[in-house]
């Protein structure tokens, strides 16, 4: 057996609906699937960059992962400058490590 990729990542979130605006409006992601899950009102929302293989869950279901336990989000990019630049302008804190 051979892992190809990583299919998907649970990120925790509070609020879908204002992730969701975060990661389009701001990051360019695009929402691959916002559909209704379980008979409790729950959603699966799943975003990603434009093409890419691997996508985010934005889950606010799990007890154990409460909303900001994920402290780092690393993304690749062709242009660094270009980028941190751009979420500068936006008002988004980046810190390099």
């Amino acid at each position: 057996m051979t892992i190809r990729h990583l299919a998907l990542v649970s990120l925790p979130v509070a609020n879908q609906d204002r992730s969701i605006a975060f990661f389009k409006d701001k990051l360019g992601f695009e929402v691959r699937r916002d559909a209704a899950m379980g008979a409790g009102g729950g959603r699966w929302v799943e975003i990603a960059p434009p093409g890419a293989q691997t996508s985010i869950t934005l889950v606010t279901w799990f007890e154990k992962m409460p909303p900001g336990c994920v402290q780092g989000l690393v993304l690749n990019t062709a242009d660094i400058g270009a980028l941190r630049s751009s979420l500068d302008r936006q008002g988004i804190a980046v810190r390099a490590r």
